[in-house]
């Protein structure tokens, strides 16, 4: 009886060691699947942040695009121009030639602040 008993005891004992190390591998897997998990869902909301701020970027494009001139604005500057009797040649003659009197000017000016500090260490 007594080897009976034993052999009861073991097989109970083999049993639950088994159990155990079952519930052991179990909450392991769990465990690295709850991780896998976390990392996709952190690379989920990171995702959906970039978008979000994409949403925002492409929305601030737009506000500014609103009130960039659009063709037919182009278009009328040009009908202006043309209507003045002088040819868009002409006015980028005379845009070329404004150009060149504010290098002037801005040589003179460099040069009269030049001299004021010269003065002024003076």
């Amino acid at each position: 009886m007594e080897n009976a008993a034993e052999w009861i005891f073991r097989g109970v004992a083999g049993a639950l060691v088994a159990a155990f190390a079952a519930l052991f591998m179990r909450v392991r897997t769990n465990e690295k699947d709850l991780a896998v998990a976390n990392k996709a869902l952190r690379r989920y909301e990171q995702t959906e942040t970039d978008v979000t701020d994409l949403k925002m970027l492409t929305a601030r494009i737009d506000e500014r695009l609103k009130h960039l001139p659009t063709h037919g604005d182009l278009q009328r500057l040009h009908d202006r121009i043309s209507a003045n009797g002088t040819s868009t040649n002409d006015a980028k003659q005379e845009i070329a030639g404004m150009r060149e009197e504010m290098k002037g000017l801005r040589t003179a000016v460099d040069r009269l602040h030049a001299a004021e500090l010269q003065r002024t260490k003076t």
